[in-house]
């Protein structure tokens, strides 16, 4: 793992900030503590080509904050050093952005188990009940833990939260619609690159958590094993695995 490498490596005064999917930010701190981890909300698109050329898919929240909620001087230094790349804000939330992503990664990331684009996934016919479902049953976790989730760029939790599914998903949809990267990093890993995914650290993740805290995500957990049949070879992408959700779970119209 990375953090035994850096760990002894940090100056007294140094802090480490993960700019990966997933809440990364609780195993960090595990080894450095939560004093010297910031925390990073990366929702811009981008893609690794090859060494040396990443294609950058579009713009969107960057959002940076200390896991305490102070706005401090080393965080607004941060900030100003980021500016070089993308504009950063900063917040006193930050664990309420991250869990915002990670749930909206499990809507997306269902589409990833297809050919088909973002916008193309979430407009297909028939399926927005998974896709409400998978949120629903991952919004469950971070309110669970006593976390503000936050809107951003392409979710609203709110929108979720007063059952209005088709303007979420129309949200999220529209956001990546005419984007250079319209797919997401799941169908990249699965379709071109032919590896291993980050199934684990993301949409997993939900999933144990809310099992350590007595809660069942069965869409999810199921999404997790099917992404995970793709990896070994013994499912082929397409838009069937979806349906298979609706199959398994035995889902009701939730739109």
């Amino acid at each position: 793992m990375a953090m035994e490498t850096i760990a002894p490596l940090l100056a007294d005064d140094g802090f480490v900030v993960s700019l990966q999917n997933g809440i990364n930010e609780y195993t960090i701190a595990e080894y450095v503590g939560a004093d010297r981890t910031i925390g990073a909300f990366v929702n811009w698109a981008a893609d690794y080509i090859s060494p040396g050329r990443i294609k950058f898919g579009g713009k969107s929240n960057f959002i940076i904050g200390e896991l305490n909620g102070v706005l401090s001087p080393r965080l607004l230094t941060l900030q100003k050093d980021l500016q070089a790349f993308l504009s950063a804000q900063v917040t006193n939330n930050i664990m309420g952005y991250l869990w915002s992503k990670q749930v909206n990664i499990s809507v997306m990331f269902a589409t990833g188990m297809t050919p088909l684009s973002i916008a193309e996934g979430l407009e297909y016919p028939d399926t927005q009940d998974v896709y409400t479902a998978l949120a629903l049953e991952a919004m469950q976790v971070p309110e669970a833990l006593g976390v503000e989730l936050e809107a951003f760029d392409d979710f609203d939790p709110g929108l979720y939260r007063q059952k209005r599914y088709g303007d979420a998903l129309k949200k999220t949809a529209d956001h990546y619609r005419y984007m250079l990267k319209n797919r997401t990093g799941l169908y990249r890993d699965l379709a071109i690159r032919k590896r291993s995914s980050e199934i684990d650290g993301t949409v997993g993740h939900t999933v144990i958590k809310g099992e350590e805290l007595g809660l069942a995500l069965p869409c999810n957990k199921r999404m997790v094993e099917l992404v995970h049949e793709i990896e070994k070879g013994h499912r082929s992408m397409g838009i069937e695995n979806v349906f298979e959700l609706k199959k398994n779970l035995g889902l009701k119209n939730l739109t």
